[in-house]
């Protein structure tokens, strides 16, 4: 896509669409941010000329009669203001380049003596602090070392807030409460309600599962199978190699190990009968923030909302993910659930899910169709507005579909709030058709 020639800025709606301001607006706003003094522009908008506020230090527009506020940007152009190199820290010794917008924004507001500035990436803001030469996510408060020409890192571990905390937003002007409505991306502020903020973390195994205790196989001997008997999956026979032993599992399927340990590190269930096992995903190591916010959703005013902040840093690719050895893009997502009786069940079973490394995985993102990227496994909503449509509510039905999803990879909820547990396998043969059926009774 070709970049624009002149300076272009644009105004956050809704759901990732942003709108451009006139050329006009778009030089002054850009002259602005160049001249790394006063950052305040007053601007008339629209048919009715209302008034507005636009402050390129903090990012963001302000209506002065109702103080409601969006989020603003600089878009990349053509006419780019040098070519310098701008990174961030990817951690393990390696540091990646920012995309162009956020180099261009990143080269001009270092030029400027601006103190810090706010990139949107992936629809989260990030504070860059030149001081200290730090990259701070907003939603978890996760710090990451930077740096560009003429500049030097800070030594010293960057790490995110501490647990239960909610992290602090950019740092207001002075004046009235403003309306908080829109800002579906915004951390949690002074609504947050410390005593419900919970803060989760999953490990990646990186292929290091012990299988035996998950799927309660036991090794055969010698005389309890058939060496001739072909392994389902390669279709060769099993041989008596002392080295990779028959093993049979909870479904009563027989496997060489080194087989079904290669499947099940792919999809956690039998490959012969579809017994599902209660395997950890293949899901990234990463954080979850689950915390309690006064503003509602849209068709539930009368709840407060939970808000879940899911955090993936990049890395490299483990052998339980689709190219391992390569390196992959983490993301960052907040998305929001009532706090009703049926939004109280749904964030259980998120919690349980992310636990489980299952709300997660590594593959090509169908919104931006960029490869090795940490991507959806669970369906979320990321809006508190806007209607199924724009992955927001209302949307009676996302109770019952979250919950399909979920038990489609094996997690499952009895009506008292307990995880069922995985079935027993019946005796050999019975199992040809197994699968997740609750165990009545059990807690998982």
């Amino acid at each position: 896509m070709d970049l624009p020639s002149s300076p272009l800025w644009s105004w956050y709606v809704f759901a990732d669409k942003w709108v451009h301001y006139d050329a006009a607006l778009s030089s002054r706003l850009e002259d602005a941010f160049a001249a790394g003094s006063e950052p305040h522009v007053d601007a008339q908008l629209g048919p009715s000329g209302t008034k507005y506020a636009i402050n390129v230090l903090t990012m963001e527009q302000v209506n002065k009669l109702t103080n409601y506020s969006r989020f603003i940007r600089r878009e990349a152009t053509a006419a780019s203001p040098g070519d310098t190199r701008w990174e961030w820290d990817a951690g393990g010794g390696r540091w990646l380049p920012y995309a162009e917008q956020a180099r261009q924004q990143l080269e001009i507001a270092f030029k400027a003596s601006w103190p810090s500035t706010v990139l949107y990436m992936s629809d989260t803001p990030y504070i860059i602090r030149f001081a200290e030469m730090v990259q701070e996510n907003t939603h978890t408060g996760f710090l990451r070392k930077i740096r560009g020409p003429g500049t030097s890192v800070v030594p010293g571990q960057m790490t995110a807030t501490t647990q239960g905390a909610v992290p602090a937003h950019i740092m207001p002007r002075p004046g009235p409460a403003r309306h908080q409505r829109m800002r579906i991306h915004a951390p949690l502020q002074a609504r947050a309600d410390a005593a419900h903020t919970e803060r989760l973390t999953f490990t990646s195994h990186e292929g290091q599962i012990d299988f035996a205790s998950y799927t309660d196989w036991r090794l055969l001997r010698p005389t309890e199978y058939d060496k001739d008997e072909d392994c389902p999956i390669t279709c060769c026979p099993f041989g008596d190699d002392p080295e990779d032993p028959v093993v049979k599992l909870r479904c009563g399927c027989k496997f060489n190990k080194s087989t079904i340990e290669r499947a099940l590190l792919v999809k956690p269930q039998c490959p012969l009968c579809s017994f599902h096992f209660a395997l950890p995903g293949a899901m990234p190591s990463g954080s979850l923030v689950v915390a309690r916010d006064s503003e509602p959703c849209e068709g539930h005013e009368d709840a407060a909302t939970w808000v879940l902040i899911y955090s993936f840093p990049s890395g490299i690719q483990g052998p339980q993910h689709p190219a391992p050895g390569e390196p992959y893009h983490g993301t960052e997502r907040q998305c929001f659930i009532p706090d009703t009786q049926a939004g109280n069940r749904t964030v259980q079973l998120l919690k349980e899910a992310f636990l489980r490394g299952i709300t997660f995985k590594i593959g090509t993102s169908v919104t931006t169709g960029r490869p090795n990227t940490v991507t959806w496994n669970i369906h979320h909503k990321t809006s508190r507005g806007g209607g199924a449509q724009r992955y927001g509510w209302p949307d009676p039905s996302y109770h019952d579909r979250c919950a399909a999803e979920c038990a489609a990879l094996g997690l499952m909820m009895n009506d008292d709030g307990t995880f069922m547990d995985y079935p027993v396998a019946p005796s050999d043969g019975a199992g040809a058709g197994g699968g997740t059926a609750p165990s009545h009774g059990s807690d998982a």
